[in-house]
């Protein structure tokens, strides 16, 4: 009982939140978002969808954020990945 109180806690304390992403596709960028999120900001990833088409990916990462002002410093942290052009909020 314990563990599920602070398990609720944490959770009201995030809120979902998807981000945009657009780029130039190359070998590793996907480990590098995943390493900047997962390691820089200790943020577990809901969820990770990427296509690719002619070296352009497009795609979103969803995770959960503490605050908008969270949200930023993750999406400033992904505009300077080699290879990412664009990075903005999913407002869905």
């Amino acid at each position: 009982l314990k563990d599920e109180i602070k398990w609720s806690q944490h959770k009201a304390m995030s809120y979902l939140s998807t981000i945009e992403l657009r780029g130039i596709d190359r070998t590793g960028i996907l480990l590098d978002l995943a390493k900047t999120v997962s390691e820089d900001f200790s943020i577990n990833i809901r969820q990770i969808n990427i296509q690719t088409h002619d070296n352009i990916f497009e795609g979103t990462i969803s995770l959960y954020v503490k605050d908008a002002e969270g949200l930023h410093a993750i999406m400033d942290k992904i505009r300077k990945i080699k290879g990412i052009d664009t990075v903005k909020r999913n407002q869905d």
